[in-house]
């Protein structure tokens, strides 16, 4: 997620940090791909949405609702969702997010910062550019991180053993 810029989520989702699906689609990625074979509960994302697999041995079968029983889509669309109950969310990257209570998600048709018009989603909005979602602000600890990181990269390059 891009430095010193509001992550922009709602107070009633937890970002779980534990899975996301990338924006790069194809059989080598998280992408969805005729020949690939998914385990059960793997993920993919196809069609700008995210699936998990309900069956193992997953392969040739296009998630959709025709597929209904090889794949389930996880990601966020209106409706209630229970405290605890987990989704995906996002525009090109899709994060998991964690319900901190019960929520409802909603359609509105005016325009706002979510090109899904979604309300009550984890991401309150997404920005214009590559990497739509998320972001944080650098701390001191993530600065002295950064700085040692390069410090130990220049050493390697440089073939200094601090001596």
């Amino acid at each position: 997620m891009p430095c010193n810029r509001d992550a922009y989520i709602n107070n009633n989702w937890k970002w779980t940090g534990t899975s996301y699906v990338s924006y790069f689609d194809g059989p080598n990625t998280n992408g969805w791909s005729k020949t690939k074979v998914f385990s059960s509960g793997s993920y993919t994302k196809y069609n700008y949405r995210c699936y998990r697999s309900l069956k193992d041995n997953n392969v040739g079968h296009t998630p959709d609702e025709e597929n209904s029983q090889w794949w389930k889509d996880v990601t966020i669309k209106p409706g209630t969702y229970k405290a605890g109950e987990e989704i995906f969310d996002g525009r090109c990257n899709f994060y998991k997010f964690r319900a901190l209570t019960d929520v409802t998600v909603s359609l509105d048709d005016s325009s706002n910062d979510r090109q899904d018009h979604l309300i009550g989603a984890p991401f309150e909005k997404f920005y214009s550019k590559y990497l739509y979602e998320g972001g944080v602000y650098d701390t001191p600890e993530r600065i002295e991180k950064w700085i040692q990181d390069k410090i130990a990269l220049m050493d390697e390059q440089m073939e200094y053993d601090g001596n």
